[in-house]
């Protein structure tokens, strides 16, 4: 682009200089004819003024007798003519004829110049002279050739002179833009990294607010449960004591009793739990890791489960061999929250739609990446977006029962062993929960 304007400004500079030149060439002799052709003009009117006044002065003193001094005429006529060796004079009379005649026509292109003869009161003549252009034209084609010579050393010097300072004006001009775009880019190099820093410390002061809301809201909720747990459990103990002797005493009775008692031991297992569910989630336990083989200690948790009906359960333990040191009781947990909330989605979803195909729960173990994961891969009903965002969210949940503490529960139980939780679901295809944990890499070779 810069080539290119420079390109424009040498034409420029050289059109610039063509006119110059060209403006020069014609000027020059057409002032120069101009003020010759005037000069030249003044004199034949001055000569034919005076040759008139002294023609006059001789018809006034001789009134019958000028138009034949012809002697006398001719020395009238010749007035000048040293100065004007190629005009033409004559004498006129006042009716048109010709009186006397001096030199030879000057031909065209001529000037000419007249002027009144009188007596003292009456015109009785007139006198012309006329002059040869030629010569003033000649003179004018010499300073043509010489504005011209002019003109040209004017255009060589016009278009070889600023070129130079153009290139040096060009080059400070290229320095400057490029001067200019290095300090454009670190001005918005600048701009982005403070607009990185500033959505950088706003994210970690959301996450920073978030977690103080969490934790107040956790210390909030410790001391609830720590009130709740202490006041709920002895009225259950007193409860599940009761139900249990009146089991005793009416068992072989016939009462029909057996049912109800069942769904109130049932009921009571329930608000245990929520109990427990609270206490653990509120009060983070010191874990007691023990290396473990993986996959034996998977099938044996998930042999101790009850699968509902209707639900086919497929095992697909890929890591034998693979030993992980965890806390197994606190693993064990998230491992039945996790199985215990796709079956029981399934099973909700079977009953709302009981033709729907068979339904499974996945359950598969591998190692890559430097972790080994836990993955349980349901066929239920899924979940939204909107429900999956909200899912790790503390007190809530979508079902009828619960306090909304089994998601955060299991995500706290293995971010306490360094590892993490990956939830994946689609509305209508099923949800997959991945359960990982790291992974040295001897041990991942091994396996």
């Amino acid at each position: 682009m810069l080539v290119a304007a420079h390109r424009g400004l040498v034409k420029t500079t050289t059109g610039v200089a063509l006119l110059v030149a060209v403006a020069t060439a014609v000027t020059i002799p057409g002032v120069y004819f101009f003020a010759a052709y005037k000069s030249e003009q003044r004199q034949i009117n001055l000569e034919a003024e005076q040759t008139a006044r002294t023609l006059g002065k001789f018809v006034y003193t001789h009134p019958d007798h000028w138009r034949w001094q012809s002697h006398r005429l001719d020395e009238l006529l010749s007035y000048g003519a040293a100065y004007l060796r190629d005009s033409h004079r004559r004498i006129v009379s006042d009716d048109g004829d010709l009186i006397a005649a001096f030199g030879t026509s000057p031909g065209y292109p001529s000037l000419s110049g007249i002027f009144r003869v009188s007596n003292g009161a009456d015109v009785v003549g007139f006198v012309e002279i006329s002059y040869s252009l030629w010569p003033l034209i000649r003179q004018t084609l010499f300073v043509s050739a010489i504005g011209v010579l002019l003109s040209t050393a004017v255009y060589l010097t016009l278009r070889s002179l600023p070129l130079r300072a153009l290139n040096r004006v060009l080059a400070d001009f290229e320095t400057s833009r490029t001067e200019l775009q290095t300090a454009n880019a670190s001005i918005t190099s600048l701009n982005d990294e403070l607009e990185q820093r500033v959505i950088a410390r706003t994210a970690e002061l959301k996450a920073a607010q978030e977690e103080l809301l969490r934790t107040e809201r956790l210390s909030a909720l410790g001391q609830v449960t720590a009130t709740v747990a202490h006041e709920l459990r002895n009225p259950l103990g007193a409860i599940r004591n009761s139900v249990f002797l009146v089991g005793e005493k009416t068992q072989h009775r016939g009462l029909g009793l057996e049912r109800m008692l069942a769904r109130t031991e049932r009921n009571i297992s329930r608000c245990d739990r929520i109990v427990n569910e609270l206490l653990d989630y509120t009060r983070k336990k010191t874990l007691t890791a023990r290396p473990t083989p993986l996959d034996a200690w998977l099938a044996d948790v998930l042999a101790e489960q009850t699968v509902p009906e209707g639900i086919a359960l497929c095992e697909e333990l890929g890591t034998p061999g693979l030993e992980l040191a965890f806390d197994a009781d606190r693993l064990r947990r998230a491992v039945i929250n996790v199985f215990d909330n796709a079956c029981q989605a399934m099973a909700e979803w079977h009953e709302r739609e009981p033709g729907r195909d068979a339904l499974s729960l996945t359950v598969q173990t591998r190692s890559s990446g430097g972790r080994a994961e836990l993955r349980f891969i349901d066929t239920g009903p899924g979940m939204t977006p909107e429900l999956l965002e909200k899912a790790f969210e503390p007190l809530f949940s979508t079902k009828g029962f619960g306090v909304g503490l089994g998601m955060p529960t299991i995500k706290q139980i293995m971010e306490q062993h360094g590892g993490g939780m990956d939830v994946s679901s689609e509305p209508g295809r099923g949800t997959t929960v991945v359960l990982w944990l790291p992974v040295e890499n001897q041990q991942e070779e091994a396996a």
